[in-house]
């Protein structure tokens, strides 16, 4: 799923051996993901993925090995926390919307209520309270 880390296994190699890692998404190389692990990002949603191992040895001709296809990926789940109001509730006072620890690259958005009815132009983390 998005946002989870894989670890490829490589299995057992001659003493030796430097091996090498390159992740693919629907057979294409991903830049940059020649790690042991890869976090799975959001263009892999609905695509699979495998790994392949390259195993260098002087003095040997080098062996490829490659994993079987895992997927399609599936959505992540994002850790929603309950936000918080903090400040005093008092005309000309600034109310502050605490909005705990999300996942990380969440891109949070803000909107004030009064009543239950969205406060035009009050999109943003803090609020300075009317006679409203």
């Amino acid at each position: 799923a998005v946002g989870r880390t894989l670890t490829a296994r490589a299995g057992s190699w001659p003493s030796g051996t430097a091996l090498k890692y390159q992740w693919y998404r629907s057979g294409k190389a991903i830049k940059g993901a020649t790690h042991r692990t890869y976090r799975v990002a959001a263009a892999d949603r609905g695509l699979r993925l495998k790994v392949r191992v390259t195993g260098p040895k002087p003095g040997y001709a080098a062996v490829r090995k490659a994993s079987a296809s895992a997927g399609p990926v599936a959505r992540g789940k994002l850790r929603t926390p309950a936000a918080r109001i903090t400040g005093t509730l008092k005309v000309g006072r600034t109310l502050t919307a605490r909005a705990g620890r999300w996942t990380s690259g969440t891109a949070l958005k803000y909107q004030w209520y009064r009543s239950g009815k969205a406060i035009k132009g009050a999109a943003h983390r803090t609020y300075r309270v009317t006679a409203a």
